[in-house]
């Protein structure tokens, strides 16, 4: 009986051997797999065959221990090594490693999660991050305007190539000097246009005209319905200043008026008749004639490249010159202008004008007036005016009206664009006279566009993984937004996990439900981007198991052979 039992705990040590030896050869053989962790068997013995309980000590006898006889081994669980493994550096922004505590989370085709120490991830034909499996990384994504949204994972998205932003401008500052020692505007251009008559009206002056398809000039009808009166647009046609005003068109139609038609042209030529300014301009009829005054300041001033406004300033279709402008009075006064690029919330750059005149000098300083003007703006010209003062060093003291709203409509983007001025580095000084102006007194003003934090569209063409898990994109025009987070799933017992195989896992009954949060926090560990974890398994540790596992089974074979050499013996006696 004993020599049977023999052979039987002789055969559990090769069975439990020979399992030692599978789990040595796929840990081996997994030396070099992503991620991998390593795994080894332990051992319990069998159940005992019990001979005597023993006894406990009573009288003149002192008790007996129990007597019993092991029947073998077997394997008691093949515990997972979670311990973390070595990284290396790839260079791959795709390229994921954890460090510390936690699994990435990917989704399979079944919609099912499954965990994955492994982060060899790539983004695939829609910009979807994936794992080597095609499962799709899960992480928090963001709203329209690039925020992280916090509690619900979903599938992560890099559209390297296709994924545009731009950010509008909000501030732009002017830097420069202001001519101190220049003339205060007193007066702007005065131009008035060819005497009109009211052909409804006995042909009588046409002060008082109602229609606009009345208006006569030298006894012929100048406008009817449907005609497209059309302002400026061929270089040099209108200029304010130094600037071309572009094109812009009014459709007469029936019910229009002369004085719709002279609020057409103020708005186009950007005049400002603000009650506030010293001397607003305005664009009326006056003695039969349209009179058209332009605010103060010689960058205000309303010509035909710096001349006598042409006759070709108001076109009818396209052809037709119905007026004589004469010019009556100039603009007079120390001014500058300067133009920048701003740009809205689709990256459209909005072109922006701004003249700087000198309103006043007192005792304890000057106050300039700056008028803000937009061809980009989709109703008007002028976006507003607005005054800084310097004190009696030339330093800058205080402004108003910075705050500009561009209108935007039917654009597609926010409307009003709102930009706020900074003038604050500006200064006010009498300018040096430049070098061979001898004949000058003085110098002129010099302004220009110190910055703006506007940047038109951009291209997503790049992008980095920080420690926290949150996916940085980075733009061709510069600017770098969030694109979402990785998130991490960590397990109150992770050897409770069952392998899914490819490197991956699900959870298991006794491994508890899944703890799913950003890197860093709770028991999460943080991420490494642009490197891989490599397995944990340590060879030397798995040669030296080889050698006791092997060891043991062919210990284990001596004993079934040896016990074999004894039952025959006992065989032999019998004869």
């Amino acid at each position: 009986m004993g020599l049977t039992t023999t052979f039987y705990a002789a055969l559990s040590g090769l069975d439990t051997s020979s399992t030692n030896f599978q789990v040595i050869g796929n840990n081996i053989s997994n030396v070099n797999t992503t991620g991998f962790k390593a795994q080894s068997a332990l051992f319990q013995t069998e159940f005992s065959q019990t001979l005597n309980i023993g006894s406990q000590p009573q009288g003149v006898s002192g008790g007996t221990n129990p007597e019993q006889l092991g029947l073998g081994t077997a394997i008691a669980t093949v515990r997972t090594d979670f311990s973390a493994g070595s990284l290396q550096t790839t260079g791959i922004n795709s390229d994921l490693a954890i460090e510390g505590n936690g699994f990435f989370i990917t989704q399979d085709a079944t919609g099912a999660n499954v965990y994955t120490r492994n982060g060899a991830f790539s983004i695939n034909s829609q910009g979807d991050l994936v794992n080597t499996d095609g499962n799709y990384v899960q992480g928090y994504n963001i709203d329209t305007n690039f925020n992280i949204i916090p509690g619900q994972i979903g599938n992560l998205s890099i559209p390297e190539g296709s994924l545009t932003v731009a950010r509008a401008t909000q501030t732009a500052s002017i830097n420069g000097t202001l001519n101190s020692a220049g003339n205060t505007a007193t007066q702007g251009t005065v131009l008035t246009s060819s005497v009109m008559k009211d052909a409804g009206n006995g042909g009588a002056n046409a002060t008082l005209v109602t229609r606009l398809t009345n208006v006569t000039i030298g006894g012929v009808t100048q406008f009817h319905v449907g005609d497209v009166i059309t302002l400026g647009g061929t270089a040099g046609t209108v200029q304010v200043g130094s600037a071309d005003v572009p094109a812009a068109s009014y459709t007469v139609a029936a019910g229009s008026t002369l004085t719709g038609l002279c609020a057409f042209l103020q708005t186009s030529l950007g005049i400002d008749s603000s009650a506030g300014l010293p001397q607003p301009g305005s664009v009326s009829v006056v003695g039969g004639a349209i009179q058209i005054t332009g605010n103060s300041g010689t960058d205000n001033a309303i010509s035909s490249g710096g001349s006598q406004l042409a006759t070709t300033a108001i076109s009818v279709n396209g052809a037709s010159n119905p007026f004589t402008w004469t010019q009556n009075q100039a603009a007079n006064g120390e001014s500058v202008n300067t133009t920048f690029l701003a740009y809205d919330s689709l990256g459209t750059p909005l072109n922006m004008g701004v003249t700087f005149v000198k309103e006043s000098a007192t005792n304890v300083g000057q106050t300039w007036r700056f008028y803000v003007k937009s061809p980009s703006d989709t109703t008007q010209q002028l976006e507003g005016d607005g005054t800084v003062t310097f004190n009696t060093n030339g330093q800058y003291v205080s402004s108003a009206g910075t705050q500009i709203n561009v209108n935007r409509a039917n654009t597609g983007a926010v409307t009003p664009q709102t930009v706020n001025l900074d003038f604050s580095t500006l200064t006010a000084a009498a300018m040096k006279v430049p070098t061979g102006n001898s004949g000058l007194s003085t110098g002129a003003s010099q302004v220009a566009l110190k910055s703006q934090d506007g940047v038109p569209l951009g291209t997503l063409d790049n992008f980095g993984v920080g420690n926290d898990g949150k996916i940085t994109g980075t733009f061709s025009n510069g600017l770098t937004r969030s694109l979402g987070q990785i998130a991490l799933a960590t397990f109150a017992n992770p050897n409770g996990l069952l392998a899914a195989g490819k490197s991956s896992y699900t959870a298991g009954p006794n491994s508890g439900d899944a703890v799913i949060g950003a890197p860093q926090t709770m028991s999460a560990g943080s991420i490494q981007g642009g490197a891989l974890e490599l397995s944990n398994v340590d060879l030397s540790t798995e040669f030296v198991n080889m050698i006791t596992t092997s060891t043991a089974f062919s210990a284990n074979g001596r004993t079934i052979t040896t016990a074999n050499q004894m039952m025959m013996e006992l065989l032999q006696m019998g004869k």
